[in-house]
């Protein structure tokens, strides 16, 4: 297995701690979050006094303040947390254009505060989950935890949840071509040996090893 550099272990933190988060906030909750949570609720950014993650040590390298780019926010949890409260979703639309420059977002992602906890610590790598408190303005506070959020190796998405996030991010470049790509992905990873992986490689891109003749 070739090493990971640090910036691809950054990203993946990044990824798997903003699913984390996702799932806590709304999407997807764990079975222990309290009522208010799997019902749910809707919660207005501006009645968001306060947020408080816990989660592993691992993920509190991304609790960092943002500038107004996209790989900035990308890697920064405040951003991800209040961008969610305040857009009310975390896909590419979260991380670009307006909403990196919404002073609703960078007001709340003030109120955010991450720290790592020594039972989530306890838990890595099998578990890689956080535990999110919102404390409101009229003092209620809504907890949630989760230990593997949607996507992680313990909680696999299935390959149409895979399919329907590729076609998502691909479709605004490939247009018609996104689906096609798709196949051809799958293509790939049936097969057996990256000696197959370069041939069609070779194949798709109309060249062929140098110094051997074309069969």
């Amino acid at each position: 297995m070739l090493a990971r550099s640090r910036s691809a272990s950054w990203a993946s933190c990044c990824d798997v701690a903003l699913r984390s988060l996702i799932e806590l906030i709304c999407d997807r909750v764990d079975e222990a979050a309290p009522s208010a949570l799997l019902r749910r609720r809707a919660v207005a950014p501006e009645a968001v006094a306060r947020v408080a993650v816990e989660t592993t040590p691992y993920f509190t390298i991304v609790d960092a303040p943002y500038r107004p780019l996209s790989l900035s926010a990308k890697f920064s949890l405040p951003y991800a947390v209040a961008a969610r409260l305040v857009t009310g979703g975390t896909g590419v639309e979260a991380f670009e254009g307006a909403a990196l420059t919404d002073p609703r977002i960078r007001r709340l992602s003030r109120r955010v505060a991450v720290r790592a906890g020594a039972e989530w610590a306890r838990r890595w790598p099998r578990d890689g989950g956080a535990t999110v408190t919102l404390t409101l303005t009229t003092g209620e506070r809504l907890r949630a935890a989760c230990a593997n959020p949607f996507g992680a190796p313990r909680n696999p998405a299935p390959p149409a949840a895979l399919r329907r996030k590729f076609l998502s991010l691909t479709a605004p470049i490939l247009g018609v071509g996104a689906p096609a790509a798709w196949a051809a992905l799958g293509r790939v990873a049936a097969m057996g040996t990256m000696a197959e992986v370069g041939r069609a490689l070779r194949r798709m891109a109309g060249t062929r090893r140098p110094g051997r003749r074309a069969p």
